[in-house]
Order: C-alpha cells, then structure tokens, then sequence
C-alpha cells in the first residue's frame, strides 16, 4: 500500500499514532528496557533525563521525535546540543529511525544540518548559541542534548519558540554541578516536570567488568557523574539527585522526591559591646590614623570600610 511517504509500507494505525511506545515497537524496531517507558507517556509535556553514560537518551527521544514528525505533521522539532557535532548525531538516530520506517528524508534548503519528511516536518540541529537559535516558531518538540553543558541564555531564548504549538520539550544529560537551569529545573519540585533518574545499576547493558575498569582508572567524583548521574563529591554531605522509589504503572514511577539539604545560614549579630570589644583587641599603629588622613592614601585604617 503507498502511503505518504511515498513509498511502499505498512500503514501506520490510528492506535499507533496515538501511541508513542507502541509505533516505536511495531514501526521502528525499537523496544525500549524497562527503566525507558516512562519515556513514553505522551501525557509528558516537559521531561528531564538525568542518567548515566549509555542510558539510551538520545535513541529513546530519537525514537519518540521519530512518532512526533510522523504522527503531528507538519512538525518543526529542535536538536539542541552544545556544539553542532552533537546534535548531529542524535539527527543521525533520528534518521535510522525514519530508514526502519521506510520514509526518504533529504534537506531542507535552510539549515545545513536538517531533516525534511515528504509530509512536511522538518528536523533541524542548531547550535547552542542563544543570538541565532531564536527565529523559530510553532516549534512542536525541542529535545536539548547534554542540557547541562548548554547556557542558561540558550535555554531562555529557544522555549518561547513553543509558545503557540503547545509544544513538548525534553532535557537529557548526565550532571555538572549545580549551577544552571538543568539543575534548577531538577531540583526545583516544579510539578509541571517529569524527572526521571537512572544509575549504571538499570543499565543491563554494561557490563561489571567495564565497571570495574572504570573504577580503577577514574576518581570516584568523575565516576559518579557517569554511572550514578550524581554531582556529589567528597566535599559535600548530600547528593543533589534523591529518588523515590517508582511504583509500578502509576504516573508517579517517573518522578522523584527532590530532599535538598538544609543549611541554616550563619547570622553574625552586631552590637555596640562587640563592637568596643573587637575594636579594644585590634593593635593601632601610630602611623595609621595619619596615613587614613591623606587623601589617595592605600593604607586603609583598622577601622574603615
């Protein structure tokens, strides 16, 4: 039967355009491991990954841009990544998905690294550069490739670009630090997110021995990052990544529990007695209040600023 990607196919059934996981299973060859679903929901309007190295992250979104291009088209979807490299390669998934398919995709004629389907969506990569990302508009989808590396002033300036497509858009990284908006949103409560967390221990795909390798050849601070999507090291009490567990078929197996540490913050309280008091301890030199006096002076008095 031809269908609209003009060639010969299968048809895609309604049920399989409704269903993400579902296409991905029987269009794309594509099936997920268990701790993937939740990527899958297509309830999810924003969602953050925050998994160890070779999770899966960009195959999985790879394949849900894949039922987002095919299933809402015309859709523009976004590959946004630190450097173009990056991006190309989540867009190279994305195009061995639309092959599994049988969709013939080419360029289209404005950015150089894009996909154009025959039913109009279009997949571009840009670069994380908040001057020129901005432009688009009635963006359907934005999935940010290794989030935590990109600039706040990236982030800020590509999601209104889905403020009148209602658009989906996922964030996908293992951590650095805590600072900037892939933290923030992590760890912020925001209900409106999705957070899933996964360690190297979800990941039947690695084995103990390269484990074990790693462990001898890295830090332990390094390692975390990469096996156990933690920021911790050894100079902090508390991981910034604390999970509940994910109960089973409910909506709240792809959530977490955020427990920030609670710092009580130091008050120093100022009083005339401690005032005379510290003062009285402070040796004066005879030559400080004269140098005070001159102007331009770079002695400063005990007592000034």
């Amino acid at each position: 039967m031809m269908d609209r990607t003009g060639e010969e196919n299968s048809c895609v059934s309604i049920a399989e355009m409704s269903d993400p996981l579902r296409f991905a299973k029987s269009k794309l060859n594509f099936h997920p491991e268990p701790q993937q679903l939740p990527v899958f929901d297509p309830a999810i309007k924003r969602g953050i990954l925050c998994c160890n190295r070779q999770w899966g992250k960009s195959t999985t979104l790879a394949a849900l841009a894949v039922h987002r291009a095919w299933s809402l088209a015309p859709a523009l979807i976004l590959v946004v990544a630190p450097v173009v490299r990056q991006a190309y390669e989540l867009i190279l998934k994305i195009k061995g998905f639309l092959r599994e398919l049988g969709v013939r995709t080419r360029q289209d004629g404005f950015n150089g690294v894009s996909l154009l389907l025959p039913n109009g969506s279009r997949i571009i990569a840009v670069p994380s550069d908040p001057d020129t990302i901005r432009g688009y508009s009635r963006v359907s989808m934005i999935l940010i490739d290794e989030a935590a590396r990109v600039s706040d002033d990236t982030f800020n300036a590509v999601t209104p670009a889905m403020a009148r497509s209602n658009g989906v858009v996922w964030l996908m990284s293992t951590p650095k630090g805590r600072t900037g908006f892939f933290h923030a949103l992590w760890s912020n409560g925001d209900p409106r997110w999705t957070r899933i967390h996964s360690t190297v221990a979800d990941c039947s795909r690695i084995s103990p021995e390269f484990l074990e390798s790693e462990r001898a050849a890295k830090p332990a601070a390094d390692l975390r990052k990469t096996t156990s999507a933690s920021s911790r090291t050894r100079t902090t009490s508390s991981s910034i990544l604390t999970t509940s567990p994910m109960p089973s078929r409910t909506r709240s197996m792809h959530s977490t529990t955020i427990r920030p540490a609670s710092r009580k913050p130091r008050r120093c309280i100022t009083t005339p007695e401690s005032i005379s008091a510290s003062s009285a301890t402070i040796p004066r030199s005879p030559s400080s209040s004269t140098a005070s006096s001159i102007p331009g002076s770079a002695t400063r008095s005990p007592t000034s600023g």
